[in-house]
C-alpha cells in the first residue's frame, strides 16, 4: 500500500530525526513490525534502548517482536523485565501467561500471571483469552467456557480467540 509505505518513510525520517526520543523509536518501530520487517524493527527497538534503557514501552515491544521472531525464552525473559519494573503492566502479564500457555509450560506461572491481569481489568478480551485457554490447558474446561465466551463477544473478529472457544466447545461435546 503506497500510504503506509509513504508513512514508513515519514517514520523512519523521524526516527532519525530524533532517535533519542522514545515515541519516535517506537513509531518507526512499529511501523516496520506492520509490514513485517521484525528484524529491522528489533534493531530500532534495541537502538533505542541503547538511549532509554529503562522505557518499559519499548522493552515491551521487544518482547513482542522477539515473538515474532520465534524466540520465545527472549519473550519471556522481556516481559520478566517489564514486570520487575512495573508488576501491573497488563499487557506485559498476559502476553507471559499466553506465551507460557502456548508452550504448555509453567501452567502454575500462566494461571497467576493471567489471574492478576484479570484483577486489573475483567473487562479485556485478550486477557480473557488468556486465562480461558490456560483453563482449557490445565483440563478444567467448563471453567474455559465462559471466560473464552466473554472473550469472543469482546473481540469477535479475533480468530485465535473464536479457535480457542471451538476447541473448548468440542472438548466439552458443544458441537452444536
Amino acid at each position: 500500500n503506497k500510504r503506509t509505505d509513504e508513512a514508513l518513510v515519514m517514520a523512519k525520517d523521524c526516527f532519525q530525526s530524533k532517535d533519542d526520543q522514545p515515541q519516535a523509536v517506537a513509531l518507526y518501530a512499529s511501523m516496520l513490525d506492520e509490514k513485517g520487517q521484525y528484524q529491522e524493527a528489533k534493531i530500532v527497538l534495541e537502538k533505542g534502548l541503547e538511549r532509554s534503557p529503562e522505557n518499559v514501552q519499548l522493552i515491551f515491544m521487544l518482547g513482542t517482536l522477539f515473538d515474532r521472531l520465534g524466540k520465545k525464552e527472549q519473550v519471556i525473559d522481556t516481559m520478566k523485565k517489564v514486570l520487575s519494573m512495573e508488576p501491573n503492566h497488563i499487557q506485559s502479564l498476559n502476553y507471559l501467561a499466553f506465551t507460557y500457555a502456548e508452550l504448555g509450560k509453567n501452567l502454575d506461572d500462566a494461571e497467576k500471571y493471567a489471574r492478576k491481569a484479570f484483577s486489573l481489568d475483567n473487562n479485556d478480551g485478550y486477557v480473557l483469552d488468556t486465562l480461558g485457554w490456560i483453563m482449557y490447558k490445565r483440563g478444567k474446561v467448563k471453567e474455559s467456557i465462559p471466560l473464552l465466551e466473554s472473550a469472543f463477544k469482546k473481540q469477535p473478529n479475533e480468530s485465535i480467540i473464536a479457535d480457542h472457544l471451538g476447541d473448548a466447545y468440542k472438548r466439552n461435546q458443544l458441537n452444536d
